[in-house]
C-alpha cells in the first residue's frame, strides 16, 4: 500500500513537472514571438527613417545644386570633337550666358597641355547669348596598356604554392585642355570658374586600350596572354607583341613573341608556358604598331 501511494506521488510530481515545463516553454514562445515582432518594427522604423533622412539629403542637394544653377550665370561648355585625325583634333565649346547685353565682350580664356599661359580666343554668337569656338589640339599618340602581373610565392603556414597578383596601373601623360569665360559689360568684368577637359580620351581613336597579363611562375617559367579592349577600329593596329628580358645595361637577352589565337578579329594574342634560361635584371612587353610605332612597358 506504501508503494503504491509512492508511486502515485512519483507520477502526480512528474506530471506536475511536464505541466509547469510546458508551460513555461509557451510563455518562452510567445515572449519570442513578442520580441520578434518588436524586432521587425524596429526594423521597419530604422528603414522608414534612414530613407526619410536620404530622401531630405536628396532634396537638400537637388535644392543646393538648383541654387548653384540658378547663381551661375553662364552655362558650362558642351563639348564636341568634330573630327580626329592622327595628328590633330578640332574641338568645340559652346556655351550660353544669362542676362547677357547685346555688345559686351566675351573671350574665351584657355591654356593647352604644356602651355604656361592663357591664351585669350574670341567665340562666334551663334545666336543670342549662345557662343562657341572650335579649337585645334593636338592628339596624344601614347597606346594605353594595362598590365597584369602574376608571380608564384609561397604561403608558410599553408605550405602551398599561390599566384600573387599585382595590377600595374597605365601612366599616362596628364593632357588637360584648361579654360575659363570672361565677359566685360562696361567696365564691369565676370569670370567664369575654372574647368578641365581631359584629351587623353583621344587616344581611343587612335589606338585600342590593350590588357596584357603576364604569370612568372615556378622554375622559372614564363607565360602571357594579351588582349584588346575593342573601342572600335582605331588608325594603328597591332602588328606584333613580345616579351623580352634585358640585363642590367638594357641589352636583349631572350625575346619571346605572343601568337595570334585562331580569330585575330577579337584581338587574342598568346604566350604558351616556356622557361627563362638566362638570367635577366628586368622584363618588357613590346607592342609594335602600323607605321613602326612600337611601345613598351617593364613588367619586373
Amino acid at each position: 500500500m506504501f508503494k503504491e501511494q509512492r508511486f502515485t506521488v512519483v507520477i502526480i510530481l512528474i506530471v506536475v513537472l511536464l505541466v509547469t515545463n510546458l508551460l513555461t516553454w509557451s510563455n518562452i514562445r510567445e515572449m519570442q514571438q513578442k520580441v520578434d515582432w518588436l524586432q521587425g518594427n524596429l526594423n521597419s522604423m530604422r528603414s522608414n527613417v534612414t530613407n526619410e533622412v536620404s530622401g531630405i539629403r536628396n532634396v537638400v542637394q537637388q535644392m543646393k545644386n538648383d541654387a548653384q544653377a540658378e547663381a551661375r550665370w553662364w552655362t558650362p561648355a558642351e563639348v564636341e570633337f568634330l573630327d580626329i585625325n592622327k595628328d590633330k583634333s578640332r574641338v568645340k565649346l559652346s556655351w550660353s550666358l544669362k542676362e547677357y547685353r547685346e555688345g559686351s565682350k566675351v573671350i574665351l580664356n584657355y591654356q593647352k597641355p604644356g602651355e604656361q599661359e592663357y591664351t585669350q580666343a574670341v567665340p562666334e554668337e551663334e545666336s543670342k547669348g549662345r557662343f562657341a569656338l572650335v579649337l585645334t589640339v593636338d592628339v596624344p599618340q601614347e597606346p594605353v596598356i594595362n598590365l597584369r602581373l602574376e608571380q608564384a610565392g609561397e604561403i608558410k603556414v599553408q605550405r602551398a604554392g599561390t599566384m600573387v597578383e599585382e595590377k600595374i596601373a597605365h601612366e599616362a601623360n596628364n593632357l588637360e585642355l584648361n579654360y575659363y569665360i570672361s565677359v566685360q559689360d562696361g567696365e564691369t568684368v565676370r569670370t567664369s570658374e575654372k574647368r578641365s577637359l581631359n584629351l587623353n580620351k583621344l587616344n581611343y581613336s587612335l589606338f585600342n586600350p590593350l590588357v596584357v597579363r603576364v604569370k612568372l611562375l615556378n622554375k622559372g617559367e614564363i607565360e602571357a596572354f594579351a588582349h584588346h579592349d575593342l573601342m572600335g577600329k582605331p588608325e594603328y593596329e597591332v602588328e606584333e607583341i613580345y616579351l623580352e628580358s634585358r640585363n642590367g645595361q638594357g641589352n636583349v637577352l631572350e625575346r619571346w613573341p605572343l601568337e595570334v589565337e585562331k580569330i585575330p578579329e577579337e584581338g587574342l594574342f598568346r604566350l604558351d608556358r616556356t622557361t627563362i634560361t638566362r638570367d635577366y635584371a628586368s622584363i618588357f612587353v613590346v607592342v609594335k604598331y602600323q607605321e613602326g610605332m612600337k611601345a613598351e612597358k617593364k613588367v619586373v
